[in-house]
């Protein structure tokens, strides 16, 4: 969602941040989100809002039976998002000294891929493989945990904020063709615009903060 930013590094980061996995099994002596659940036309949009605001991670049967597309944020899940979001983009912004050393560590790895001794690579560098990944632009997941926050409450919520704060665009002009046959929305895909609709006009009032934060903590190319 957010704009490409120095897309070459950030890729290159990622390949080497693989091998260095590769390495690390070798030094070691070594050898998600779950799917998307169908959903009917109609889901029962009551149920998915008590889930989503109880202090308690949704049932099974909620978990299964929520198309949390239709579901409208709230101004608790707002909160959540501000508050969370903040908290990373200090720490992105002034970084503790477990972090530095991190970055330090995949920069060394890094530096042996390029120069061609992945041999070289130590088994610090290789440790540091987790919370680097998530430093590439995850830290409010860190958040998420040094709080004991619910992790799969706080993904859906991000997924309706920063989709619905992402710059307008144009829509797309077709040639005009007559032989086209309109296209006509199901009403599952009616009920999903309304609630998009619904999260950007609640949103309007953070928009700008939150497009700001996300210009911090989803940035991939910093360096240590």
């Amino acid at each position: 969602m957010q704009a490409v930013r120095r897309y070459t590094q950030a890729t290159q980061r990622h390949a080497i941040g693989a091998l260095i996995v590769l390495s690390g099994l070798a030094l070691a002596g070594c050898g998600d989100e779950s799917a998307t659940p169908a959903t009917a036309d109609t889901p029962v949009i009551a149920t998915a809002n008590a889930a989503e605001n109880d202090t308690a991670a949704p049932s099974s049967a909620e978990t299964r039976t929520t198309d949390w597309a239709l579901v409208p944020l709230t101004q608790g899940d707002i909160q959540l998002y501000l508050s969370v979001m903040r908290a990373a983009a200090d720490r992105v912004r002034h970084p503790p000294a477990s972090d530095l050393a991190a970055l330090a560590l995949e920069q060394s790895a890094m530096k042996k891929m390029q120069d061609g001794h992945p041999e070289q690579i130590t088994q610090a560098e290789v440790d540091v493989e987790d919370l680097t990944t998530e430093l590439d632009g995850h830290v409010d997941d860190l958040i998420v945990a040094d709080r004991h926050l619910d992790a799969d409450r706080y993904a859906r919520i991000v997924d309706r904020v920063e989709d619905a704060v992402v710059p307008p665009q144009e829509d797309f002009v077709g040639d005009g063709d007559p032989s086209t046959t309109p296209y006509i929305p199901t009403a599952h895909e009616r009920a999903i615009e309304a609630a998009h609709a619904a999260n950007v006009k609640t949103l309007a009032p953070f928009r700008k903060e939150i497009r700001a934060l996300e210009a911090v903590v989803r940035d991939a190319s910093r360096e240590p």
